[in-house]
């Protein structure tokens, strides 16, 4: 069984899932979770006297964000310095050496975390691993770290899931802040591309083609299909038609509508060709989904 530890005194709290996890200095990777909290809290005032040195780095993934004060970060030949408002992470098996201002008032919060999702959930941030990153200040981030803290310490029924649960929306918070904070022309290409994509899904029934999806962009096809993959993940004639195909199923699950009336609803004039697309990524035709679907052998 777990055995947790707390401290919390003057300007300083934490709190550690297990004394092995606290006292390892690397930490703990977890697979068999989505999302775990290894450790969490805070600096106000009260900072470590000696500069933080792991040439091999952690297991797990590293969260700090400063309210005040400075900090440095050396990676490699390079010397960063994190300034208030900035965020820093640090991916398992990155070497960390960092250490404080001591002639400043420093207030820092930290999270450490590990899970099968852990990549996946930092790789949405789109950020680089130990270099600090300007996002404002933002106060939510030190409220949802002292509440984690606080569920973690309550020993509650399901206060770790809730507290990973707050991460989560700590994460959303960050990545929302970092887009918000690049340049220019990258921010508003993206916010353009974003205004594509709530066009696509408001008229997924409609003929839509990548050629005036791009002009709404006003990027040429080749540079707004790059974009759009940059931005969303996939192309966008791939994204309508995965998004087209879900709507269908809805509607399959939803009405008894037919299959020519299906696709009409989801932009293929063509019911032929809405089950060849249909097939192709599914594996089925539309009826025999719709028979497995209904239960009709």
């Amino acid at each position: 069984m777990e055995t947790q530890r707390t401290l919390i005194y003057k300007g300083y709290a934490s709190t550690y899932q297990s004394i092995k996890y606290s006292d390892s200095g690397k930490g703990l990777a977890v697979q068999d979770q989505y999302l775990a909290i290894n450790s969490s809290g805070y600096y106000d005032g009260a900072i470590p006297v000696f500069p933080v040195n792991r040439p091999e780095g952690r297991y797990d993934f590293f969260l700090a964000y400063s309210y005040s004060g400075r900090s440095y970060i050396q990676r490699g030949d390079e010397t960063h310095t994190a300034n208030s408002g900035d965020i820093l992470f640090f991916c398992p098996g990155d070497p960390q050496y960092y250490w404080y201002d001591k002639t400043d008032y420093i207030k820092n919060y930290w999270i450490h975390f590990t899970g099968y999702g852990a990549e996946s959930l930092f790789s949405q941030i789109g950020i680089a691993s130990g270099v600090p990153h300007h996002i404002g200040f933002v106060v939510e981030i030190g409220e949802l770290i002292e509440r984690i803290i606080a569920e973690i310490n309550s020993l509650r029924v399901g206060g770790r899931l809730y507290a990973e649960g707050l991460l989560i929306q700590l994460l959303a918070i960050v990545a929302r802040k970092c887009a918000e904070n690049l340049p220019l022309n990258i921010k508003v290409r993206n916010e353009r591309i974003y205004r594509v994509v709530e066009y696509i899904k408001e008229n997924f029934d409609q003929d839509l083609s990548v050629k005036d999806l791009a002009a709404m962009s006003y990027l040429s096809i080749n540079r707004f299909t790059n974009v759009f993959r940059e931005s969303v993940g996939v192309a966008p004639q791939r994204y309508i038609i995965e998004f087209r195909l879900h709507k269908a199923i809805e509607l399959m699950k939803l009405t008894d509508w037919d299959i020519r009336q299906i696709a009409e609803a989801v932009g293929y004039t063509d019911q032929t060709y809405f089950s060849r697309v249909f097939k192709k990524n599914t594996q089925l035709t539309p009826s025999q989904f719709l028979a497995k679907l209904r239960g009709i052998r």
